[in-house]
């Protein structure tokens, strides 16, 4: 693990903003019109923005694992 990995540090600050933010989009669950308001007054369209990048990292470990399972170079 490359604790210097750029990938990895962008993941630990999404991981860090999201423990962070996600109590307060609590509330779209109770309101859901609310993020509809401009801005983004309970982070919840930040917190979409990091689990659309958290998707695709794990989508482009999962794609590089197949690849290297197909080649019969996985690590177990």
């Amino acid at each position: 693990m490359n604790y210097d990995d750029p990938t990895f540090i962008q993941y630990m600050e999404i991981i860090k903003r999201s423990f962070d933010n996600g109590g307060n989009s609590g509330i779209v669950t109770i309101f859901p019109s609310v993020r509809f308001l401009p801005g983004d007054l309970f982070g919840v369209k930040q917190l979409k923005n990091d689990a659309d990048y958290l998707k695709s990292v794990y989508k482009r470990i999962i794609d590089d694992h197949k690849m290297a399972a197909q080649k019969g170079q996985t690590d177990q």
